[in-house]
């Protein structure tokens, strides 16, 4: 059944909703389901709070977010580096302080043939093709998961980013050695312990996108491990890890990389 009324009256009560569920945010959640669901701006809301419209969509999101249903997942995208990435429950979702490894990437001027290892939505390969001159390839082990990353490639005119299906460094490597090279290695590899305290949403995020054995670092390991094969002379890898984990990365990949750059959860590592 339809239900109608005002903008004003339904954030209101959805806001009042999500409030009473300890969900944070609880008015921004509100209007960001209720404008999604118009196809309009959170401003049109409160331009037009006393217009009567559909809400029934609006209702059905609602009952999805206090199920803590993430809301990058109810509308289908996620801003990065200020643009919108399209993404699906397929892929983790992007988060603020991933926008630091952009940041890095650009003050150490990273160029030449670059990589993004698990590259997920593709929001930092694609956004370091578009911010930089680098030739950028996407890899990920996942057909789905590149599947979006292409689309959000083609969706924002990183036209000539390259997507290669591959379990980290793996598809690169022929008859035992490395079959390319590369200028530098970024990653957003998951490096979540199970055993931390972590929100309710991520359980409807891939667990292959967030948990690693070895306290979190075993996929960060052996990509460090590989780095040193494909890796440039004084070519970078550039990684995200929690800051409690960055002296034990940094300790396995001596002493063929020095430690370069720690900028909140980014580290920076240069091959020597």
């Amino acid at each position: 059944m339809q239900k109608s009324t005002t903008p004003a009256s339904w954030l209101a009560s959805a806001t009042a909703q999500l409030s009473n569920a300890s969900i944070p945010s609880a008015r921004l959640d509100a209007e960001i389901i209720l404008a999604h669901t118009r196809d309009v701006t959170r401003t049109w809301l409160h331009a037009h709070h006393d217009e009567v419209v559909d809400t029934t969509l609006a209702d059905e999101l609602i009952l999805k977010r206090l199920r803590r249903v993430p809301i990058a997942y109810l509308t289908g995208s996620k801003e990065f580096f200020g643009r919108t990435f399209t993404v699906t429950t397929d892929t983790l979702i992007p988060r603020p302080e991933t926008e630091m490894l952009i940041d890095i990437a650009k003050q150490y001027k990273l160029s030449g043939n670059v990589i993004d290892v698990g590259t997920g939505s593709g929001c930092v390969g694609i956004t370091l093709a578009l911010e930089t001159d680098a030739t950028v390839t996407l890899c990920d082990i996942s057909p789905s998961v590149l599947q979006v990353a292409q689309h959000n490639a083609r969706q924002l005119g990183a036209d000539s980013v390259i997507c290669v299906k591959s379990n980290l460094l793996e598809a690169f490597v022929k008859e035992g050695v490395a079959s390319t090279n590369f200028d530098a290695i970024i990653a957003n590899l998951p490096y979540v312990n199970p055993i931390w305290d972590r929100s309710p949403e991520t359980d409807y995020e891939p667990s292959l996108a967030l948990f690693a054995d070895d306290n979190g670092l075993a996929l960060i390991k052996t990509l460090i491990d590989q780095s040193k094969v494909f890796l440039t002379p004084n070519g970078y890898l550039l990684l995200e890890a929690d800051p409690e984990q960055h002296r034990a990365i940094r300790d396995h990949a001596q002493p063929e990389f020095r430690h370069c750059e720690t900028q909140g959860y980014a580290l920076l590592l240069q091959r020597i």
